[in-house]
């Protein structure tokens, strides 16, 4: 929340206060009749006055000097020593202001002090003072929450970076990797690896900045990043990769389904010599993100989950999805399955 939208609160949390204060004030003198022959505009500029001479000055020292000093510092018996001191000495004083606007707007015997109010005006004032605690700890507590919600935004925003960045510099070693192998035999393809690596990076460091960014420039670095891989493993094993977008507009957290591709073919299409797959399926209507995986392994072998790769997924899957999401994965007699929908 910005500085300007905040003091736009303040204000109106202490315009609503003083309205609130002022009806309730009206209600209370109109239903005593304390003047029946007196008009209404004269009844309602002697509140206008009360509050503004008798009431306003407590109620700022409770809220400027009391509340900051001790409330807030937890030093409750010192408040509540300084409420009752502040009460004690401003009631006498309100009560001859209070005279004394009888005497201006109802032409009152200043002689004659109403003595057996003061009890019920020290009552009434020190309600005052209360209800006012209330109004000001309320709207500390406003601003705290919400302070306590930016710095948390801001750390989640902070997280999913780093996580992000533990994704890219994995995946490009590799390609560099391969191709340096590219180069070392002289390739044809080494310039369309280049091409595609370049498109690649560009997604990765101008597009991924945004938190979401559009499903089909995902599906298109996914595609690149498949072309790479078969290049570099000379169309060893099957690859299919369906796409189903009725939804040109849905989008998605970049570089989330990278992961899952990048586990088929570093656990399964590297290292069968026979009868490899990999099979992608990724759909998309204007409600839903359906993304399935499926490959095979050598099953002999221990097959690795996905290590930190995996696990950051499903950090930031928790973190920009929340209960948006459902991942579903299964590893069985050879055969690995994920299954991701992301509600849109």
């Amino acid at each position: 929340m910005n500085s300007k939208k905040q003091t736009r609160i303040v204000w109106g949390i202490n315009i609503g206060f003083w309205l609130l204060l002022v009806v309730l004030l009206s209600m209370a003198l109109f239903k005593d009749n304390r003047y029946p022959d007196a008009g209404y505009f004269k009844h309602f500029l002697q509140i206008l006055m009360g509050v503004g001479l008798i009431l306003v000055p407590g109620i700022y020292v409770n809220t400027l000097v009391l509340i900051p000093r001790f409330l807030a510092q937890k030093k409750y018996v010192y408040y509540l020593l300084g409420i009752l001191g502040l009460v004690g000495i401003w009631t006498p004083i309100a009560f001859y202001l209070d005279n004394w606007l009888d005497v201006i707007f109802f032409d009152h015997d200043e002689d004659e002090l109403q003595l057996s109010i003061f009890p019920q005006g020290f009552a009434v004032l020190f309600m005052v003072m209360a209800m006012s605690t209330f109004v000001n700890l309320s709207y500390r507590w406003f601003f705290q929450l919400n302070k306590i919600v930016q710095l948390e935004n801001e750390h989640l925003n902070t997280e999913l970076v780093l996580l992000k960045n533990q994704i890219n510099p994995h995946f490009f070693f590799n390609t560099l990797h391969n191709l340096y192998s590219l180069a070392l035999v002289k390739s044809d393809d080494a310039p369309q690896v280049i091409l595609k690596l370049s498109d690649m990076m560009r997604y990765t460091i101008y597009d991924c900045k945004e938190k979401q960014v559009l499903l089909t420039q995902e599906i298109e670095y996914l595609q690149n990043y498949i072309s790479l891989q078969k290049i570099r493993l000379h169309e060893r094993g099957s690859i299919t990769f369906n796409i189903d977008i009725i939804d040109e507009r849905a989008t998605i957290a970049p570089l989330l389904l990278i992961v899952f591709l990048e586990n088929a073919f570093k656990h399964g299409l590297e290292t069968l010599t026979n009868g490899a797959y990999i099979k992608v399926t990724l759909k998309a209507d204007e409600h839903l993100i359906r993304f399935r995986l499926e490959n095979n392994y050598d099953a002999e072998e221990r097959h690795s989950s996905g290590g930190v790769g995996l696990e950051n997924v499903h950090r930031r899957l928790d973190l920009l999805y929340g209960t948006q999401y459902q991942l579903d994965i299964s590893d069985e007699q050879g055969v690995y399955k994920v299954d991701l929908y992301i509600n849109n």
